[in-house]
C-alpha cells in the first residue's frame, strides 16, 4: 500500500486535489503493472485473491483522492466482478475488513455522483441484502434503561414507512451500542460494523419516497448520518457533492411539511456535521436559529439531549456539532430570518 500512502500525503497533506508527483506516479505505474500481471495469470487463486482486491482498492483510493470518479467507478465495477467470481459477499466472512473497505468505496461514489450502487443493486442482479444484525444481546448488556430509552422515538416512527422504520431502528440500536462501547472502553466487532453498514445503507439507497416528504427527508438524513459514521471522508478532502445538494433541497421543501421543529433540527445538525460545508451557512444558519427557538434550545446541553433523543454518537459527532452550535448561537435570530428565496 505504499502507493496509496504516497498519494495521501501528496493530495491531502499538501492541499492538492488533482496533482500527482513523480514519486506517486512511479508507485502508481508499479501498482498498475503488478495488478495487470496478476490478472493476466491463468490462475484463479491469484487473480481472485485478497491481494488482487487490495491492489484494485489502492487504485480506487487514488482515483478518489485525485477526483477521477469515472476511473474510480470502473475500479469498483472490477471489485464487484471479482467478488462475484469468488461467490459473492457471503464468502468474505473470513475477511470482513476487506469487504468493508470495498463497500465504502461503492457507497462514497453513490453519495458523490448520485449514481446507483454497484453492490446490492436490485436492477442488475439478484444479490440479496445482508440481513439486519441482531443487536439485542449487545443492548441487553447495558441494562433495561437502554432498552426503554430507545423507545422515545416510537411515536415519531408511527408515521414512517415500515422499511424506513426498520433501517432507523437498526441504526439507532447501533448508535446505542457504539456509545456504550465508548463509555465502557470496549470495541465493536468488525462484523457488527459491516452488517449494520451494509444492511442499512444499501436498503436506504433502494427506497423511494415523494420528494420533499418527511419520509424522504428521514431517508436522506439517515444516509447523511451513516456517511458520518461509516465513511468519514471529510478529513480526506472528499465530498458528497450530489447528495448534499439533494439533501439541502429536501430539507428546504420539508419546512412546509408536517416535520416537527425537533426533527428538522436533527436533520440540520446531521447535515452540518456530515455533508454540508461553509457555503451552506447562508441558508443553514437561519434554519438552525429558527428551529432552535421553536425547540427551546438555549444551551449545548439541551441541544445534545435533543440530538441523542433521535440518534447520535458522541465520540463521532459532538466536537463538530458543538462548533456548529457555538457559531449559530452567537448569531442574532433577528438578523437571520430565513428566506426561502435565499435557500432555493
Amino acid at each position: 500500500m505504499i502507493f496509496t500512502s504516497q498519494s495521501y500525503f501528496d493530495v491531502v497533506a499538501a492541499g492538492e486535489t488533482s496533482a500527482i508527483t513523480k514519486v506517486a506516479l512511479h508507485h502508481f505505474l508499479k501498482a498498475l503493472q503488478l495488478l495487470r500481471e496478476r490478472i493476466a495469470r491463468d490462475n484463479d487463486h491469484v487473480t481472485l485473491s485478497d491481494t488482487t482486491l487490495a491492489a484494485v482498492m489502492a487504485l480506487t483510493g487514488h482515483a478518489l483522492l485525485t477526483g477521477d470518479y469515472r476511473l474510480a467507478m470502473n475500479h469498483v465495477e472490477g471489485l464487484h466482478k471479482i467478488v462475484g467470481l469468488r461467490g459473492g459477499v457471503a464468502t468474505f466472512q473470513s475477511n470482513p475488513k476487506l469487504l468493508v473497505e470495498i463497500l465504502r468505496c461503492d457507497i462514497g461514489l453513490v453519495l458523490h455522483r448520485g449514481s446507483t450502487p454497484v453492490f446490492f443493486n436490485r436492477s442488475r442482479s439478484h444479490e440479496p441484502f445482508l440481513p439486519y444484525p441482531d443487536l439485542t444481546p449487545l443492548l441487553r448488556l447495558q441494562g433495561p434503561l437502554a432498552m426503554t430509552s430507545r423507545s422515545n422515538t416510537t411515536v415519531f416512527l408511527n408515521d414512517v414507512n415500515n422499511e424506513l422504520s426498520n433501517a432507523w431502528n437498526t441504526m439507532s440500536a447501533f448508535c446505542s451500542v457504539a456509545n456504550f462501547a465508548v463509555a465502557s472502553r470496549q470495541y465493536i466487532s468488525i462484523n457488527t460494523y459491516l452488517e449494520t453498514m451494509a444492511s442499512v445503507v444499501y436498503r436506504l439507497f433502494n427506497m423511494h419516497f415523494e420528494p420533499g416528504s418527511s419520509s424522504e427527508a428521514i431517508r436522506l438524513g439517515l444516509l447523511a448520518f451513516s456517511s458520518s459514521v461509516f465513511l468519514q471522508w471529510g478529513p480526506l478532502g472528499l465530498s458528497y457533492a450530489h447528495f448534499s445538494s439533494d439533501f439541502r433541497g429536501c430539507i428546504v421543501r420539508s419546512i412546509s411539511s408536517s416535520a416537527s421543529p425537533q426533527l428538522l433540527l436533527w436533520l440540520l445538525m446531521v447535515g452540518a456535521v456530515s455533508v454540508f460545508n461553509a457555503v451552506d451557512d447562508v441558508w443553514l444558519k437561519p434554519l438552525l436559529v429558527t428551529n432552535m427557538s421553536y425547540s427551546d434550545i438555549e444551551s449545548w446541553g439541551k441541544m445534545r439531549d435533543l440530538l441523542n433523543s433521535f440518534m447520535w454518537i458522541g465520540l463521532v459527532h459532538d466536537k463538530a456539532a458543538k462548533n456548529v452550535f457555538d457559531r449559530v448561537y452567537g448569531v442574532s435570530s433577528a438578523c437571520l430570518e430565513p428566506s426561502l428565496n435565499q435557500m432555493s
